[in-house]
């Protein structure tokens, strides 16, 4: 399991939330979830509490929040607690059921791992689903950065971050599931030598396939594209997303009607402002600030970072940010 973090990865990490590192780990994933997942049940019960004093800079003192917003630009933050221990999120809605997939730690018997938050009532209530990647083997690291979008034939496909004994640095790769819990490992999507190609956000962009990732080297976002339909990306450039010559992470992508894509990006100071792409290749802020971080509140501390975001069926917008655990 993880115990110390490399330097080069030390900021790109505590701004991500939680990236795997090269030390061996015996398991991989969970034994294979039943076919007929029962969404009003639990399969583990998520901590209560942070774990304060870990060594590492994973999610262990971080928790998810949820903000709801009418028009994707105006945002309100709920105050509720989704989930505790828990970072890097994304999400995918189908059928009237988000599915919210994170990094957690201290659940289900293991130290720190992929999970799912599912809620059918638009936020409000929460079961915690166990995520297996059946078919992965020969792995450095645990496995991190879920990244996951619904396909043209319902199925969910899952970018992660991992390492294999064969790379220097860590990659994308891809699994597909049925039932959004038991993916079937596809293989490896992305990597860019001279890069350490981690916490992966994939998407659609007026009928191109592109993908995000942080490079390794302070701020520097990786744009990449694919030619097969998001099987494999092939590194485009690297450099910075700014706001007023400040350097922005892009975390979660929100696809858009006219077909151009919104990310929501953030920084650990000013919280959350969007930028929209047409190509997935250059990005322009459309002057919305869309959270920033309330000092006062006894739910949020220090930041507020890593925001997911997905449309209801009634209009409406759904959010889960990460933050840290207030004393």
């Amino acid at each position: 399991m993880k115990k110390t973090l490399p330097l080069f990865l030390s900021f790109v990490v505590f701004a991500a939330c939680s990236s795997p590192v090269s030390e061996p780990v015996e398991e991989v994933a969970e034994e294979n979830v039943t076919s007929s997942v029962d969404l009003n049940a639990n399969d583990f019960a998520p901590p209560t509490e942070a774990e304060r004093g870990h060594p590492t800079d994973g999610p262990y003192e971080q928790r998810l929040l949820s903000a709801t917003s009418t028009d994707g630009v105006t945002w309100e933050k709920t105050n509720e607690l989704i989930v505790e221990q828990a970072s890097a999120s994304d999400m995918t809605y189908k059928d009237g059921v988000i599915y919210l997939y994170y990094v957690g730690s201290n659940f289900d018997g293991r130290e720190e791992g992929i999970a799912a938050a599912v809620s059918q009532d638009n936020g409000n209530t929460w079961t915690f689903k166990r995520v297996a990647i059946n078919g992965f083997e020969e792995v450095k690291s645990t496995l991190g950065d879920p990244d996951v979008m619904l396909l043209d034939d319902g199925s969910t496909r899952m970018y992660f971050t991992a390492q294999t004994p064969n790379r220097k640095s860590p990659s994308i790769f891809y699994a597909e599931s049925a039932d959004g819990f038991n993916f079937d490992y596809q293989g490896e999507a992305f990597y860019a030598d001279g890069y350490t190609t981690i916490d992966s956000s994939a998407f659609r962009v007026n009928g191109t396939w592109g993908m995000l990732t942080f490079s390794g080297f302070g701020t520097e976002v990786i744009h990449a594209q694919s030619k097969d339909e998001g099987k494999s990306f092939e590194f485009v450039k690297a450099e910075d997303v700014k706001y007023k010559n400040q350097p922005m992470f892009l975390s979660n992508p929100l696809s858009l009607p006219d077909g151009s894509v919104r990310f929501y990006a953030f920084d650990l100071r000013s919280g959350f402002r969007s930028f929209v792409s047409t190509d997935g290749l250059t990005w322009t802020d459309e002057g919305y600030e869309i959270l920033k971080l309330d000092p006062s509140s006894s739910m949020e501390r220090d930041y507020i970072k890593d925001a997911s975001i997905t449309q209801l069926d009634d209009g409406s917008y759904f959010m889960a940010y990460g933050t840290r655990i207030p004393e």
